[in-house]
């Protein structure tokens, strides 16, 4: 049965049977036995050159096979810490791996700012490009009623205002109150929002 590529293995001592250090790989076997040559790990390697002085190498055991490369590293870490918990002595630099994690960690929540802000920037740049003075409101106003065909008469009756006070705020909303105003565009089915002050 073939080997997946994305997996768990630890190194075996021959000479106990003893668990000595745990990994993970994404090209199979191979990345296993690259340890017999050269290990980043300075333990490793002298526990490998140990074991070739006595004609020996390590037993390469398959502690589980992963369906994403994704899944790795936390695969790495429970195993690490199962055999940790049962006392056994890895060869494993923890404090890398936890370093490497925290890390990992660091960049993410990174990814996720620069993500943000760039969300951010988009709606300071749409929010500016919306900006409209209140004689645009005023306009505004006029035109949705007169699409949704209310008459002027049909504001003054759900809203109080005078005739005058809305002839006023369709010509120019500036002049009129904001209480008449968020009346009128109640009415309407909209809301009068804040937004940036576009900056020269």
């Amino acid at each position: 049965m073939p080997v997946a590529n994305n997996l768990i293995y630890a190194l075996r001592d021959p000479r106990t049977d003893d668990v000595c250090y745990v990994g993970k790989s994404t090209s199979g076997i191979a990345r296993a036995k690259s340890h017999f040559t050269h290990s980043h790990n300075l333990r490793v390697q002298d526990w490998v050159r140990e074991l070739r002085s006595e004609n020996l190498e390590p037993e390469i055991d398959i502690l589980e096979e992963c369906d994403s490369w994704h899944l790795l590293l936390a695969k790495e870490k429970f195993w690490i810490e199962h055999f940790l918990n049962v006392g056994t002595k890895l060869l494993n630099d923890i404090h890398a791996g936890r370093i490497q994690e925290k890390q990992i960690a660091l960049n993410n929540i990174e990814a996720a700012l620069e993500k943000k802000i760039e969300e951010f920037n988009k709606k300071v740049i749409y929010a500016t490009e919306k900006i409209i003075s209140l004689e645009d409101i005023g306009r505004f106003m006029a035109m949705n009623r007169k699409e949704k065909k209310i008459t002027q008469k049909d504001i003054q009756e759900l809203t109080g205002i005078s005739e005058r006070a809305l002839r006023m705020m369709e010509a120019d909303a500036g002049s009129s109150s904001l209480k008449n105003i968020l009346k009128y565009l109640d009415v309407l089915g909209y809301t009068l929002q804040p937004v940036i002050k576009k900056t020269t």
